[in-house]
């Protein structure tokens, strides 16, 4: 009598996380939290994400992070870029103030190396990456400001995926945000090296709405071109 067993053969295929890397999806989750009381520092940002003082919250996902209320145009700017989506938790009509966002996704690294992180916001907010052995901050802007950019730069020892932790906070009058990222250094925005993370459609760093397992991070590491397939073969039971 003879029995089929299936000899499963997954070569690393970076051909495979590439194609991945190239669809724009919502991988971003952003809740956005509305304070009962003034929110303005990254530490009463906290305070309202884990909890204290809510009046009201929404959670939702994007492809990217380019957030604007249109409710409170003060002519001083929407960044960089023009997707110009609505927060979460926009109320129409509003001016919407003391609020705070947390956006969470895992990027998808294809080349190891430098990379430079900008925000362009109004107001505070703060990046945190995992770069492999633990959260690390690239950006830590914790005032009340007009639209302005903030720059961070991280290294990423191998390609891989790596969790990125987002957080924004809006004190008073307009609210804009925006978080992008060029390979390389840079210290002023450059329209021609940085695009919004997650918007693979216009050369964004891809990004992944999960941390994978470790047999994924394995196949995104070793690179080079293969095929994924399944053969059966017989043998005697």
């Amino acid at each position: 009598m003879l029995s089929n067993r299936p000899t499963i053969f997954v070569p690393a295929i970076f051909g495979f996380a590439l194609a991945i890397a190239g669809q724009a999806k919502a991988d971003f989750l952003v809740r956005d939290v509305h304070s009962t009381g003034t929110i303005n520092n990254l530490a009463a940002a906290d305070a309202l994400l884990a909890g204290s003082g809510v009046a009201s919250q929404t959670t939702a996902n994007r492809v990217f992070i380019d957030m604007f209320d249109g409710d409170q145009n003060t002519g001083e700017g929407t960044g960089h870029f023009t997707n110009n989506q609505s927060f979460p938790n926009n109320v129409v009509g509003a001016d919407d103030n003391d609020f705070a966002i947390r956006a969470t996704a895992t990027l998808i690294i294809t080349t190891a190396g430098t990379y430079t992180f900008g925000v362009n916001s109004d107001d505070g907010s703060r990046l945190r990456i995992d770069t492999g052995a633990g959260f690390v901050t690239v950006i830590n802007d914790n005032f009340t400001h007009a639209p302005s950019d903030t720059f961070g730069t991280v290294s990423f020892a191998v390609a891989g995926q790596y969790a990125l932790d987002f957080v924004y906070f809006e004190r008073a009058n307009q609210a804009t945000v925006e978080l992008f990222a060029a390979s390389g250094t840079y210290t002023s925005f450059d329209a021609s090296a940085f695009r919004l993370v997650g918007d693979t459609t216009n050369g964004g760093i891809a990004t992944a709405s999960a941390v994978p397992e470790p047999a994924s991070l394995a196949m995104l590491g070793l690179g080079g071109v293969g095929l994924a397939f399944v053969r059966r073969r017989k043998r005697p039971a």
